[in-house]
């Protein structure tokens, strides 16, 4: 297949499939047409209007560039931007540059590679790895794990999606979670083992940051809820147990401007290990 100028969409479902394509080409065809593939079923289409789980038109729209939709595991080569996943558990990876990924209703594995990546992972069990440079993940339906690798990762939790896992491993980094539909006190913060756990108090889901405890870098450094109400890595530390959950968020929420640290009487601390924090 040879798509020659513009933004070209190519179907691969053969490993003897061969994509021939002109790096450095003027744009000509719309990415987010690519994005109406369907990925809740076996077969694909490209129409004019969008698929369910596929970002419609206007969405993403620095997402250009020539896409593959593959149902077999396909590796982007340097001259593609662009991959999404249709039909079977199959997987997908990027390339060096910055790439768009996109999984399928099954269980997928999507690896970007270089620079700033963007990876949904659609229905499914999936595992998604940013790999170098800051990219933005999200596991989107089912259970899955996101893996952010070096640079600055954004990650991205919807309420009522499933159960999910972070893997941070960036010491550099600046390193950010935004959580949609829901806000901070809905959630309840335990630890468990090394692990630093973030559930729905009405248990639809749940976050588990891996290895918090370990060492710092293994921490997010920013979370934000659906309001954009900021919590740092040492805030959450201190909401491990919910003993001061309402207070912290009211004084946040808040913001007197006469009184900017939160505190909390000693007689209601009880034996609580960790130190007062500052609500800015």
């Amino acid at each position: 297949m040879e798509g020659g100028g513009g933004d070209d969409l190519y179907y691969v479902d053969s490993l003897g499939d061969v994509i021939v394509e002109t790096e450095d080409e003027a744009p000509s065809f719309p990415m987010a047409m690519a994005m109406q593939l369907s990925r809740d079923a076996t077969t694909s289409s490209v129409g004019e209007s969008g698929a369910p789980g596929i970002p419609a038109m206007g969405e993403h729209p620095y997402r250009n560039g020539d896409t593959v939709a593959a149902s077999i595991d396909f590796n982007l080569t340097e001259e593609l931007e662009s991959l999404i996943l249709v039909g079977t558990a199959v997987n997908g990876t990027g390339n060096e540059f910055s790439n768009w990924l996109s999984g399928n209703a099954q269980d997928n594995v999507l690896s970007g590679l270089g620079e700033y990546d963007t990876i949904y992972g659609g229905a499914g069990r999936d595992v998604l790895y940013g790999g170098d440079g800051g990219d933005e993940l999200d596991g989107e339906d089912g259970n899955d794990t996101l893996v952010g690798g070096d640079g600055d990762d954004f990650y991205v939790y919807t309420a009522g999606q499933g159960h999910d896992t972070i893997v941070n491993v960036d010491a550099y980094g600046e390193d950010m979670l935004r959580v949609n539909g829901a806000a901070f006190d809905q959630f309840s913060f335990d630890r468990i083992g090394d692990d630093m756990v973030a559930t729905l108090i009405d248990q639809s889901g749940s976050l588990t940051f891996k290895d918090w405890y370990t060492e710092s870098a293994n921490r997010v450094d920013r979370l934000y809820d659906q309001n954009w109400m900021e919590l740092n890595a040492d805030q959450v530390d201190s909401l491990v147990g919910g003993a001061e959950l309402s207070q912290l968020i009211g004084a946040m929420s808040q913001g007197e401007a006469e009184q900017d640290v939160f505190t909390q009487p000693l007689s209601e601390r009880g034996n609580q290990p960790h130190p007062m924090i500052a609500a800015v």
